[in-house]
């Protein structure tokens, strides 16, 4: 992984002029030239990684192939990891991408033949491509969200009724329960606190929050008039949650009371990447990008020079923006900040970065560390050796972990994934 350039500025003083940088993604087409050829999905699982999906349909054929390509350089170079149809020619009815989901480095996708599975995914550690394939799946599976490399809830919608089956998925899926409504967003912090926005009968919809994994879940927003349109957990488990004329709110506690961000436009907001209770990014219409320092109350705008719907990503030394140009089938585009601004100072923030060795803790020139912590996803305390400015996690399974870190100028946290090796 690229070492993090971090430069300090004050969010007012950030110039919007070249404030984005145009990554391009490579195709890798081969075989006939009449393929009618298109971008399924980008998405970025980390600072310079991420997964591109390209499809076809085959002339001939009555459904796409696809090919998977893994970049750990910002798209500079990538590699060819998966996908079938070989050439992309004379195959059809292959698979449905589900997508990636940070931070997890698994990508995962089911096949379009057929309504039942397997699931299954393919992760990418230190340029060793893993498959991991699941069983026992008995519906479409519609949206799916991982917690761990080996374990992901999934939503299965049924067709022919107004209601879903949610499935916790270890080898196999596992019955978990079946909710009413339709779903629209599912999204877990851990594996037991997650939340769910849902289509209910009557044309309301709702935010659920569930803390036992889906054994039970409660309402803590009702939004008659449909206008949430996306949220998202902090790693400090701030939920925040965005929707249309600028709605934005966040609650620090499980949805028992919202904090009100400021309505900075009047456009709805798509999608938010949140850091931690203080700092989050939005996107929205028409290359709309804003960032907020104190809670969303106030928002500095970041705009893309380009008309697309926006899609944010953030992750601890890199922004993301991405979306589709209107009217044109398949040509999404890719942009990354070329500034990254600072985290608040109720977490680690900005000022550490994963590399293929652990954790590299980024700190002020006159900041040293005096205690830190890591415990796994059951709290227990591991052991890590600490040199200079690296966190070790080389004796470390694959899961997700917890540090805690105290400075000579202020106490931090995060949580992060760590792959594990092979």
């Amino acid at each position: 992984m690229h070492s993090v350039c971090l430069i300090l500025f004050h969010l007012s003083a950030l110039l919007v002029s070249g404030q984005w940088q145009r990554l391009y993604p490579r195709f890798e087409v081969v075989g006939t030239s009449n393929l009618h050829h298109y971008q399924g999905l980008v998405s970025m699982t980390g600072a310079d990684n991420g997964f591109l999906v390209e499809s076809t349909d085959p002339p001939g054929s009555s459904g796409p192939s696809s090919r998977i390509h893994h970049t750990r350089n910002d798209w500079e170079h990538s590699e060819h990891v998966g996908g079938v149809g070989g050439d992309l020619a004379g195959s059809c009815c292959t698979v449905r991408p589900l997508g990636s989901y940070p931070p997890s480095t698994y990508f995962y996708m089911v096949p379009l033949a057929g309504q039942a599975g397997p699931l299954y995914s393919l992760s990418v550690v230190n340029g060793q491509v893993t498959r991991h394939d699941f069983a026992n799946f008995p519906a479409v599976i519609e949206m799916i969200c991982p917690t761990s490399d080996t374990t992901a809830y999934s939503v299965e919608h049924h067709q022919n009724g107004d209601y879903f089956w949610l499935r916790r998925t270890h080898s196999q899926s596992v019955f978990v329960d079946t909710l009413s409504g339709r779903p629209r967003q599912l999204a877990f912090s851990d594996s037991e606190l997650g939340a769910m926005l849902i289509d209910v009968h009557g044309g309301q919809r709702e935010l659920q929050v569930t803390e036992d994994g889906g054994a039970s879940w409660s309402t803590i927003m009702m939004d008659s008039a449909q206008t949430i349109r996306h949220f998202n957990w902090a790693p400090d488990e701030t939920l925040w949650v965005v929707g249309d004329s600028g709605f934005n709110v966040r609650s620090m506690n499980r949805g028992l009371s919202w904090t009100a961000g400021s309505r900075f436009t009047s456009e709805p907001i798509l999608s938010v990447a949140p850091f931690t209770d203080e700092h989050a990014w939005v996107g929205g219409p028409s290359g709309m990008v804003a960032a907020t320092l104190d809670g969303g109350s106030t928002w500095q705008l970041y705009p893309l020079e380009d008309p697309i719907p926006v899609r944010v990503q953030a992750f601890p030394g890199a922004v993301y923006a991405s979306g589709r140009l209107s009217g044109t089938l398949g040509e999404g585009r890719l942009f990354r900040s070329t500034i990254v601004v600072p985290f608040g100072h109720t977490t680690l923030g900005a000022w550490w970065t994963q590399t293929p060795e652990g954790v590299s803790l980024l700190l002020k020139p006159d900041e040293s560390i005096t205690d830190f912590q890591v415990h796994d996803q059951l709290g227990r305390l591991i052991d890590v050796p600490f040199s200079d400015v690296l966190i070790s996690m080389h004796q470390c399974a694959r899961g997700a972990y917890h540090l805690s870190l105290v400075t000579n100028k202020r106490q931090a946290s995060t949580k992060f994934f760590w792959p594990g090796f092979d």
